[in-house]
């Protein structure tokens, strides 16, 4: 399994767990896919999880997210983000 790392804007190993810990790492698809983020994009991140890519993307890019997922309630994915916020 593929993990965060420590970056300039955030330490997200802590998070790197069963608890918040849902997906493949976003940096490693990042990677395969070459998509060529900008300040100011919007990305949907259908599948989020309990949003650990979406805080990811939101802080390192500089992005928006919007971020959905069939398992965990809109108010769970805010909640988290908030904190970590």
């Amino acid at each position: 399994m593929f993990y965060y790392e420590k970056t300039k804007n955030f330490d997200y190993t802590p998070y790197c767990n069963g608890t918040y810990f849902m997906s493949p790492s976003v940096i490693r698809l990042l990677e395969e896919a070459n998509l060529p983020l900008k300040k100011g994009m919007r990305i949907l991140d259908l599948g989020c999880g309990k949003g650990l890519s979406s805080l990811y993307l939101a802080k390192e890019y500089d992005v928006t997210v919007f971020a959905a997922d069939l398992w965990i309630s809109p108010t769970k994915i805010m909640n988290f983000s908030a904190v970590l916020a």
